[in-house]
């Protein structure tokens, strides 16, 4: 079996890297997530913090956070660079959702759960989420023939 590791791209929510799958769960509390306000002051879980970033999110705020169905959309110098779409608990994606990088790649599936990456090329690329301290991680373990 190889696995096959890349780097895709920067998603405000977490960096998308393909990496083996690991046995152990991720924690069930999340520690100390940073936060980005939206156009009403609403709070979205913000794990790599950029300058020049700002997010509109269309969807309910409930306790000062993201909640229910709707679209963050991440911008930085002015410039759309990712759209989270899907259901929000507590300021982060969870549930089934996607997300959308600026270049075009695409991760449809559960927050945590499976799914599918596509990449710009249009590749698409069984795939599974895993919630970490930074977000979420996409992970894809792919068989090769020998």
């Amino acid at each position: 079996m190889n696995i096959i590791r890349c780097c895709a791209a920067l998603s405000l929510f977490s960096v998308m890297v393909f990496t083996p799958a690991k046995a152990e769960q991720a924690p069930s509390q999340i520690d100390g997530p940073y936060w980005i306000a939206d156009q009403t002051g609403c709070l979205a879980a913000n794990p790599a913090p950029q300058e020049n970033e700002h997010v509109e999110w269309t969807g309910g705020c409930e306790n000062g956070k993201l909640s229910g169905d709707g679209v963050l959309t991440w911008y930085q110098n002015g410039e759309v660079i990712g759209r989270d779409e899907g259901t929000f608990a507590e300021g982060s994606l969870t549930g089934h959702g996607t997300i959308t990088m600026g270049d075009g790649a695409t991760y449809v599936g559960g927050f945590p759960g499976s799914g599918t990456f596509t990449l710009p090329s249009g590749l698409a690329l069984p795939a599974q989420t895993v919630r970490e301290n930074t977000g979420w991680r996409i992970e894809q373990v792919r068989e090769t023939g020998s």
